[in-house]
């Protein structure tokens, strides 16, 4: 009977890693487009890096690590020209020191295959110093890089310890 379930399960999880494949060669050709700028690129990059782990990634991380935008320019050049259909916005009643607003991808599954495919190991790895280096001191931001490092050491293959510094 297990054994009927588990032969199950990995049937749904090839069926799910070709329909993510499909999705890759269409989301991967439009990401690495040069009709996209490069902070579009940067910006889908960061969220699919965080989202491919199911986590959900403040905006200010995104803002913080592209030019030196201000809030009206980063929504208008990257939230609603170029992003538009490929960044998703997540608005969440806050407390405290809690972002109230998120970026994420179309799902973490498609995340997981784009940042495989899309990003090699060097680029990742700047990825990662970019969002680690932009984060401000705040409680939110301690669990937040916590969990992201816990994500990182369990999930990311390509990650050894100590390579991002």
């Amino acid at each position: 009977m297990q054994s009927g379930l588990k032969n199950q399960q990995q049937m749904q999880e090839k069926h799910m890693m070709n329909f993510a494949r499909k999705i890759v060669d269409s989301f991967g050709s439009l990401i690495q487009n040069a009709e996209l700028s490069e902070d579009v690129k940067k910006a889908f990059k960061i969220t699919a890096l965080i989202h491919r782990f199911n986590m959900l990634c403040p905006v200010s991380v995104v803002k913080n690590s592209l030019k030196n935008f201000n809030w009206d320019e980063f929504t208008l050049k990257v939230v609603k020209e170029d992003g538009k259909g490929i960044l998703f916005q997540e608005f969440n009643n806050t407390i405290n020191d809690e972002p109230d607003l998120y970026f994420k991808t179309k799902h973490p599954v498609i995340a997981d295959a784009l940042i495989k495919t899309i990003i090699n190991n060097n680029e990742k790895n700047s990825l990662y110093k970019n969002v680690f280096s932009n984060l401000t001191l705040s409680d939110y931001n301690a669990r937040f890089i916590v969990d992201l490092v816990k994500n990182i050491r369990n999930n990311d293959t390509d990650i050894s310890e100590g390579q991002i510094e």
